[in-house]
């Protein structure tokens, strides 16, 4: 069969293996009460896991259950290998200073290629969406922007687990964030390039290196039929925990929008999205929505734009 496919569908393919099969990309994928709870023997792991970690973490939120929980699940409870992945990341966090990449400016790839807070979803986890089809990944690249476009990936996924991590702070029940990104504008040629591909992958083992278990799903719409023919490929041969994180859909909206609403309300979503506000709540690198973000504050603030009250 993939002796038949063009040039994009083979280009499709890679970008999806790399997005995909780098080995354990999405391992430690969890429903969301299992992200709170785990089995007495797991339990004695972790107690086990922190006794040996505890010394070398440089934050108090590296201390608490639900942020130690995620290496154990990424090695699936194998202490030794997740001790490993753990300072692997302490040093790569320390050696790319992660700790002030959120206060770097990034007000010019912001524009162009910016990542929105749309709401929340029906359990409550925060809602972010990107329009990838709109970004112009090869202009980038070729306007010498490819490893500070690398860097603004680290960024981005920072940005979406440190806003998790302060609502936790704040005593909300939130413990993942859940990703929508469109892909009408798509194009093999503006988007396909082999150095485009290599930063989707990038994205994709940045998140399974240093922020496993931070997503609860991935949901791409719009989707060419290209990438639908190769993840149809791809997707059975996955276990179930990494089949159900990442979901594609393609470009007829009656696909798309039922099993996306199920999920999200459309009074969440932007019309773009299928939903019903004009305008997101904010770009995820405003601050001050960082800082205050809850399912109900944000519906607050929306109903402050559109009626000022």
């Amino acid at each position: 069969m993939l002796r038949t496919m063009g040039i994009d569908h083979l280009t499709c393919c890679c970008v999806i293996l790399a997005c995909i099969l780098i080995p354990g990309i999405f391992s430690g994928t969890v429903k969301y009460a299992d992200d709170l709870i785990i089995s007495q023997k797991q339990k004695e792991i972790l107690d086990k896991f922190r006794e040996i970690v505890l010394s070398r973490l440089p934050h108090d939120y590296m201390k608490r259950d639900i942020y130690l929980v995620r290496w154990l699940r990424a090695k699936r409870f194998d202490i030794e290998a997740s001790e490993t992945m753990f300072m692997r990341n302490l040093r790569w966090r320390e050696e790319n200073k992660m700790d002030t990449i959120l206060n770097e400016e990034w007000s010019d790839l912001e524009l162009n290629y910016p990542i929105l807070m749309q709401g929340c979803d029906k359990i409550g986890r925060p809602v972010v969406s990107g329009q990838a089809g709109e970004w112009d990944v090869r202009g980038a690249i070729l306007a010498g922007l490819y490893e500070r476009g690398l860097r603004y990936v680290d960024r981005i996924l920072e940005e979406s687990v440190v806003i998790v991590r302060k609502a936790q702070e704040r005593g909300e029940n939130m413990t993942q964030f859940v990703a929508v990104i469109d892909m009408r504008h798509y194009s093999f040629v503006q988007h396909g390039c082999p150095l485009c591909v290599i930063m989707y992958a990038y994205a994709a083992q940045s998140y399974r290196d240093h922020y496993p278990g931070s997503a609860h799903r991935v949901i791409m719409i719009n989707v060419p039929s290209a990438f639908l023919a190769a993840w149809t490929l791809i997707r059975s041969a996955l276990p179930e925990d990494e089949r159900n994180l990442l979901v594609l859909y393609g470009r007829d909206e009656h696909e798309w929008k039922t099993p996306l609403f199920k999920e999200i309300d459309p009074s969440e979503l932007t019309i773009d999205f299928g939903g019903t506000n004009e305008e997101a709540v904010s770009q995820i690198s405003d601050h001050f929505y960082r800082d205050n973000v809850s399912c109900e504050w944000m519906r607050h603030q929306r109903n402050i734009d559109k009626n000022g009250i």
